[in-house]
């Protein structure tokens, strides 16, 4: 849903690790790659449907000595994985909050504290919204993909329209330089 601003918050490393072409080069190999995923979870999933996942799966393909274990890690690591994909995200949009401030007071600099304190506001407000507004998740997807969809189209037209120049289709495609990176050429 979000997929925009993930990629806003590290765009930053393709742009100076090769310009264009690594993003539009990175961007068709990483979806590749992630359809075969798709692809592979589909088909276990055919296989072997149920509400458990990958704890599930992994038992299921797993020989009947190591199926407890490899279930047991499987569950671990896929909990500990979504809580890390969940601070993540609701860091960065503690910092995409605070990072918004500045265009209305541009001499403010946020400290450590305020982004944390930041931070702990964004969490609460989701674990509030789980608690209490489930009936509500359907109505804040749909904003979110339409508010998303709309931003994004936004900013591409704004970014066509008010650019100075434009480079050709060859030099988008096919130019590689990693100059800014700091590391030598070659």
């Amino acid at each position: 849903m979000a997929v925009p601003f993930g990629l806003s918050t590290t765009l930053f490393i393709t742009l100076t690790n090769g310009q264009a072409v690594s993003v539009l080069w990175g961007w068709v190999l990483v979806s590749l790659i992630s359809v075969c995923i798709a692809a592979s979870l589909a088909e276990i999933c055919a296989v072997f449907p149920t509400a458990g996942g990958v704890y599930y799966w992994s038992a299921m393909l797993s020989t009947r000595r190591w199926a407890p274990l490899v279930s047991f890690v499987d569950g671990w690591l896929t909990l500990v994985g979504n809580w890390t994909v969940t601070l993540s995200i609701n860091f960065s949009g503690a910092q995409l909050l605070l990072s918004a401030i500045t265009i209305f007071n541009p001499d403010y600099v946020a400290n450590p504290w305020q982004t944390v304190l930041c931070f702990w506001a964004v969490m609460l407000f989701c674990a509030l919204v789980n608690a209490f507004g489930s009936r509500y998740l359907h109505l804040i997807n749909n904003i979110c993909i339409y508010w998303t969809a709309a931003s994004v189209l936004i900013i591409l037209v704004t970014l066509l329209v008010m650019a100075d120049h434009r480079r050709s289709a060859d030099f988008v495609f096919t130019h590689y330089d990693a100059s800014a990176s700091g590391w030598p050429s070659g």
